[in-house]
């Protein structure tokens, strides 16, 4: 297990813990927004990093998972903001502890989602060689090839894949198993 790897597993707990607490219809409206927001950002991270190439410096690859990244971060932030604007009472007073413990339950899919997400785009981002910083790309390959969650996130992304089959050609790089 790598330093990223429990980063990524304190994220997940994090992610898992708030959608226990906010309960079960915050959690798949947010899973919707996931999905739409990963299908944006994988759309658009290339025209994106494009767009903005002049601070991006000339490690492309590098570059190109950072704004895929951040726009999945920063988009989903956004989804579940509108979607608590939207529906400010989500609870559901029949259900008692069953909300959260449901919600707990989707909260846990969005989390393996959202790590195996990031941990494939940091794939993405050592699949080419660096043009500067030699040592950073070693280290972050070492730390991607010596991931304990690799295997796991893998799996799941290669079945999380096919939901977006009808919008590529061939699925994009942060899209596809690395």
């Amino acid at each position: 297990m790598t330093s990223i790897d429990w980063l990524l597993i304190f994220l997940g707990v994090g992610v898992v813990v708030f959608f226990a607490v906010v309960g079960l219809m915050r959690a798949l409206f947010t899973a919707i927004a996931l999905w739409a927001v990963t299908l944006v950002s994988a759309a658009t991270y290339t025209d994106v990093a494009f767009r903005v190439q002049a601070i991006g410096g000339s490690n492309p690859s590098l570059f190109h998972g950072i704004v895929f990244d951040a726009m999945l971060v920063i988009l989903l932030v956004v989804g579940y903001v509108l979607v608590y604007v939207a529906f400010p009472d989500t609870k559901l007073p029949k259900l008692g502890i069953l909300d959260n413990l449901l919600g707990m339950v989707v909260g846990l899919v969005i989390a393996v989602v959202l790590v195996s997400l990031l941990l494939n785009s940091m794939g993405a981002m050592v699949s080419e060689r660096w043009v500067t910083n030699e040592a950073g790309w070693a280290s972050l390959r070492a730390q991607y090839f010596g991931s304990g969650l690799r295997p796991y996130t893998s799996s799941v992304l290669s079945a999380y894949g096919w939901l977006f089959a009808l919008f590529f050609r061939g699925l994009p790089p942060v899209l596809f198993p690395q």
